[in-house]
């Protein structure tokens, strides 16, 4: 699972990972932009609908990331 929290980057976001969770084992890093989660823009969400999206998956999640 991704841990502690997204913070809000232009609209956008960027992860604080754990180096052992789920993200760090997809190739995800810190820095990297969410552009979209499950194909629903990220641009005008709040920390808390962005991991709300995240935490309500209930299977594999499809991201999309600006690296």
């Amino acid at each position: 699972m991704f841990s502690s929290a997204l913070l809000n980057v232009s609209c956008s976001f960027a992860f604080q990972l754990s180096d052992i969770g789920k993200a760090a084992k997809a190739n995800i890093s810190v820095g990297d932009l969410v552009l979209s989660i499950d194909g629903i823009a990220t641009e005008g969400m709040n920390h808390l609908e962005a991991q709300n999206k995240i935490k309500a998956c209930p299977g594999d999640l499809s991201l999309t990331l600006q690296k």
